[in-house]
C-alpha cells in the first residue's frame, strides 16, 4: 500500500478483518462447500457470529479471516493428525521408496 500525498510506502495492520465468501473459504480451509457449511454448523462455538450480505435478492454468508484460521487449525492440527507428514512429502517419500526398491 502506498500514501495518497506522497507516495510512500504504507505498513501496518489493517483496521478492518477481511472477510471471505463460502466459495472462496472452501478453497482456503480446504474442504468442500458441503463439508464447510457442516463444519461452520458444528463449530460454531469456535466462530464468530455470522456476517450476511444481500446481492439484489440474494443472501451470502461472509466469513471473517480468524474464522479461516480456526477453522484449518481444527482440520489440520499436530493434534488431530500426530506424526502424519504433509501431503507433499508423503508424495515425495512415495516416489523415493518406488525408485530405490526399482534399482
Amino acid at each position: 500500500m502506498f500514501c495518497d500525498r506522497c507516495g510512500s510506502a504504507v505498513t501496518g495492520v489493517l483496521p478492518v478483518e477481511p472477510l471471505y465468501t463460502i466459495q472462496s473459504a472452501a478453497i482456503l480451509v480446504p474442504l468442500t462447500k458441503t463439508a464447510l457449511a457442516r463444519a461452520l454448523h458444528d463449530r460454531k462455538a469456535l466462530l464468530k457470529p455470522p456476517l450476511y450480505r444481500w446481492h439484489g435478492i440474494k443472501r451470502f454468508r461472509y466469513l471473517y479471516a480468524s474464522d479461516i484460521r480456526a477453522l484449518r487449525a481444527h482440520y489440520f492440527s499436530e493434534v488431530r493428525h500426530p506424526g502424519q507428514p504433509g501431503k507433499d512429502s508423503a508424495v515425495s517419500e512415495g516416489r523415493e521408496a518406488s525408485s530405490s526398491s526399482q534399482g
